[in-house]
């Protein structure tokens, strides 16, 4: 055999090793362009069923939110009064998200009776983000916004009485008990506000008061 060869043998120093990068994440999934669609294929396991008339009014409004100004139907809002077992919280929650992944809102308060629920709440948005299709869609919302200080990374959203996102978006958690007059993100106002358990059974005329002035005057 010539020098430096045998059959089924290879001198020399072995070849290197192909050194692999890290592996690209998936590309988003093209969401549903109706809500319908959208509800099932983000939320499979929440929303199993054709919706009742009441709520099918409700996302055919919110679906038709543009980036700025009224509603659809010319209203600046919505108005709905449903029973408790009625699933309001369920559409209000899912429906904040849905405002952030079409960017027709950036910044909104979810406001309650009480600080404690208004964070229930907050808590359940967080959750149904996290355990639904969201990031599969939208993965930057499924994503807790960062700062970098210096060389160091700081979360900025994700706590208990506010979600903000990597692409921007955020709900803060106000209960009536603590509203604040202007109370902002950064120098951003609400250009959203969702009010859900406002009232309670055993409210007093003097508490519905009170309540009455912390929104026309401290929320609104």
């Amino acid at each position: 055999f010539p020098a430096g060869t045998i059959p089924g043998f290879r001198f020399g120093p072995p070849p290197k090793d192909k050194k692999e990068g890290p592996a690209l994440p998936p590309a988003p999934l093209i969401p549903p362009e109706h809500w319908t669609d959208w509800l099932h294929e983000l939320f499979p396991t929440t929303f199993t069923a054709p919706l009742a008339t009441y709520h099918a009014e409700f996302w055919d409004w919110l679906w038709g939110i543009g980036g700025t100004g009224p509603g659809p139907d010319g209203n600046n809002v919505y108005v709905k009064v449903l029973a408790r077992g009625w699933s309001k919280s369920t559409h209000m929650e899912t429906g904040a998200i849905a405002l952030g992944t079409h960017g027709q809102r950036r910044y909104g308060w979810y406001c309650c009776s009480q600080q404690p629920q208004a964070d229930d709440h907050i808590g359940t948005i967080s959750e149904k983000i996290v355990n639904s299709r969201v990031g599969e869609f939208y993965p930057e919302l499924a994503s807790a916004r960062v700062q970098m200080v210096g060389d160091k990374s700081r979360q900025r959203g994700w706590r208990r009485n506010r979600i903000w996102t990597a692409d921007g978006f955020a709900i803060d958690a106000l209960g009536l008990d603590s509203a604040i007059r202007g109370a902002k993100l950064d120098n951003q106002r609400p250009d959203f506000i969702i009010f859900d358990d406002i009232d309670e059974e055993l409210d007093a005329e003097g508490t519905i008061d009170r309540k009455e002035i912390a929104i026309s005057r401290r929320i609104i």
